[in-house]
């Protein structure tokens, strides 16, 4: 598994693969992932494209931080809160990254993440 995971908390701790494009699984070995956790791709310059499983309720300071190469966050969790998403999960990611959103989340994401620190560059497209 490329994954590091506390299966005690749901929670994805760091990646150790090297793929471009990152599809996180909705759970590992049978237990739900819930949090993408702090740090856990932090300063990974080989990913392009991230998707977010609908199982996903938080993200954790700095998860995708400095992620320079990334192109496209595809978030497919209904889940995210306000006070699940880390205002620093997003800091120093690339001003063009894309962002992909379930079509009826689009408005109150693009909304939600904006307050989290994504730029108005940022776009925001319907799956």
């Amino acid at each position: 598994n490329l994954f590091n995971f506390n299966s005690s908390t749901g929670t994805i701790t760091g990646y150790s693969g090297s793929e471009k494009v990152v599809n996180i699984p909705s759970n590992i070995g049978g237990v739900e992932v819930k949090v993408i956790g702090e740090n856990a791709f932090k300063n990974n310059k080989k990913i392009k494209k991230i998707v977010i499983p609908s199982s996903v309720v938080s993200i954790e300071n700095y998860a995708f931080a400095n992620c320079k190469n990334l192109k496209t966050i595809e978030i497919r969790t209904t889940k995210l809160k306000n006070k699940k998403i880390s205002p620093k999960a997003f800091k120093k990611i690339n001003k063009k990254v894309v962002i992909r959103v379930l079509k009826k989340q689009r408005k109150a994401y693009k909304t939600l993440l904006r307050k989290k620190g994504l730029s108005k560059a940022n776009k925001f497209k319907a799956l």
